[in-house]
């Protein structure tokens, strides 16, 4: 028996396997290498960069809840408050430490300023100065929390009529040691008037001063006349 060839593939009657056809390159065969992204325009980066900046300004002037109530606060130093009396019809509690210094007041027209020494430097005053008890009362303020260093002078205990004004004074601050105070002057009756609060602020809140540090601030303050090189000894001994 002869077998028959096909004419195209010279192969017998079996089943012509698919051809597979191979995509070659288009044009002149030679393969085209992928393109880089197109450059950003230089308009679009300046857009950045002003975006970038303006952000920054924001983080660096809007407030958040860390920022406190006014700029700084966190930063700043204050010296304390030294006075002769307390804002009118305020509130206040006194701390029950308290300290005494020997002192004097130095009146500057209007102004009146108190100073102090040590026991040791007193005696260099001879009879130039009157010094007298000085007593320092370390209060607050309510509702505003504000720390005073209040000095009154000590009554005498001599057979003098007592100063109603130191008396009722020292009286309405050793009350305020209990529980909260206000007071006022009342110049008719030449004393001070004073009452408990009718409101209860709470606990009071001090600075946490020892007397010691107390009288380091005071120094700091040039209130302490501790040598003869200090401005309030050379007027007050005339050796300026």
């Amino acid at each position: 028996m002869s077998l028959k060839k096909d004419a195209a593939t010279g192969q017998g009657d079996g089943v012509t396997p698919p051809i597979t056809r191979i995509a070659g390159p288009r044009g002149n065969g030679n393969t085209t290498p992928p393109t880089e992204p197109a450059p950003e325009p230089a308009d679009n980066r300046n857009d950045e960069a002003r975006l970038d900046e303006f952000e920054q300004l924001a983080r660096d002037t809007i407030l958040d809840d860390q920022d406190g109530d006014e700029p700084g606060a966190e930063e700043e130093i204050n010296s304390p408050l030294v006075e002769k009396n307390l804002p009118r019809f305020a509130h206040f509690r006194s701390n029950p430490v308290t300290f005494e210094l020997w002192g004097a007041i130095d009146r500057q027209g209007m102004d009146e300023l108190v100073f102090v020494t040590t026991k040791k430097f007193a005696p260099n005053f001879e009879d130039d100065v009157d010094l007298r008890r000085i007593r320092f009362y370390e209060t607050v303020t309510a509702p505003d929390g504000v720390v005073r260093l209040i000095y009154a002078f000590v009554p005498e205990t001599t057979g003098k009529k007592p100063n109603t004004w130191r008396t009722s004074k020292i009286a309405a601050l050793e009350s305020s040691k209990m529980q909260w105070t206000t007071m006022r002057s009342r110049k008719k009756q030449q004393q001070y008037a004073y009452r408990p609060s009718r409101n209860d602020y709470g606990e009071p809140k001090f600075s946490g001063r020892t007397p010691g540090q107390w009288i380091a601030e005071l120094q700091k303050l040039g209130m302490l006349v501790d040598s003869e090189d200090h401005p309030f000894y050379k007027k007050a001994t005339d050796t300026e």
